[in-house]
């Protein structure tokens, strides 16, 4: 191996540390302003379920911007049924117009299948101090949910009411997720990296 094959390849180490430094800023920056976009997004769609606020998105990436072997990764974590929010779900009863999810899948609830999870609903009612059917008026709630209007009703039987109703008709898509990640803001993001780092991918191209 000759000199200039020795110098070529540091010239190439070097031209790597920087466009790989260059990116992971960058995806950096990219990622904390789609975190800000879907904050945005749930207040929007007034979002306020028990395991997705908008305050709490950022806490569920921990190291979203890691080097592997094959480049570098962009991780934005969400909890599961994120999904459920962005797309909606069909009542066993009814239809609320649930979007097909990437591979054509639509959600429902099932005639005789399983109501919506009692334990969320009465953890997003106690974090909202909601103890019984009269805080749903000062709340902002509705205090009707089928013949149920006893104020007196415990949170446990509140949460069954709601979760049933649920059950039965469904909820609708908010598209807070699919409205910011998309292919749209994809084609946007390579489109900005091109433009600042296209003469160091070129340079290491050429080497």
């Amino acid at each position: 191996m000759g000199i200039h094959d020795r110098e070529g390849s540091i010239r190439e180490s070097k031209m790597n540390s920087k466009l790989i430094q260059g990116l992971t800023n960058e995806l950096d920056e990219f990622w904390m302003e789609l975190v800000k976009d879907l904050k945005a997004s749930m207040v929007k769609q007034k979002i306020y379920s028990s395991g997705v606020t908008a305050q709490s998105i950022g806490e569920f990436n921990t190291n979203p911007i890691t080097l592997t072997a094959n480049g570098i990764k962009v991780t934005l974590g969400m909890p599961e049924h994120y999904i459920y929010l962005d797309r909606g779900v069909d009542g066993a009863l009814s239809s609320r117009g649930a979007l097909a999810t990437e591979d054509g899948k639509r959600f429902a609830y099932k005639k005789g299948g399983k109501i919506a999870n009692i334990g969320a609903i009465k953890k997003f009612m106690q974090n909202r101090g909601i103890t019984k059917l009269s805080d749903l008026k000062s709340s902002g709630g509705n205090t009707r949910s089928g013949k149920a209007k006893r104020a007196d009703m415990t949170l446990d039987q509140v949460a069954f009411v709601i979760a049933r109703s649920i059950w039965a008709k469904g909820t609708k898509p908010t598209k807070f997720y699919s409205n910011v990640v998309n292919d749209k803001k994809m084609v946007a993001l390579e489109r900005r990296l091109m433009e600042k780092f296209g003469s160091l991918i070129t340079d290491i191209v050429k080497l």
